[in-house]
């Protein structure tokens, strides 16, 4: 079965970070949109691409966090899963985003490949749409 190419909002202000993070995702087959700040993460939101899931960094410039990120997307996508990442512990819980997963940094690529995959597997088999499923 081919599924639909499933797009991911990379969200991270250092750019080499974000560059190395995008490319990754891209090989991995995700298409990518890149944000530098939480003011081009929410436009992206905002816009009229689907976005399958977010990956965000914690701390970002401008007054926008990337824990006011996650809860921003739930609150305009529904069930769109979001991968928090900080070079700090962070409880999500405690910051009212229970359905993020936290990252710390620095990450194994294949660990949060994996567990992207897990986030979208899940969000495809609660929503019933096998096209969204890995094949």
């Amino acid at each position: 079965m081919t599924r639909e190419k499933q797009c991911l909002l990379v969200v991270e202000d250092e750019l080499l970070i974000r560059m190395v993070l995008a490319q990754t995702l891209e090989d991995a087959g995700y298409d990518v949109i890149e944000a530098g700040n939480g003011l081009e993460a929410i436009a992206a939101i905002a816009g009229d691409a689907r976005i399958d899931a977010i990956i965000t960094d914690v701390d970002m410039p401008g007054g926008i966090s990337g824990l006011d990120i996650a809860r921003m997307a739930r609150l305009a996508g529904g069930i769109v899963p979001v991968l928090v990442t900080s070079g700090r512990e962070h409880d999500l819980s405690a910051a009212g985003i229970d359905e993020a997963d936290f990252i710390l940094k620095p990450y194994r690529t294949e660990n949060l490949l994996s567990r992207l995959a897990d986030r979208l597997e899940g969000v495809a088999a609660r929503a019933g749409d096998p096209s969204r499923m890995r094949a």
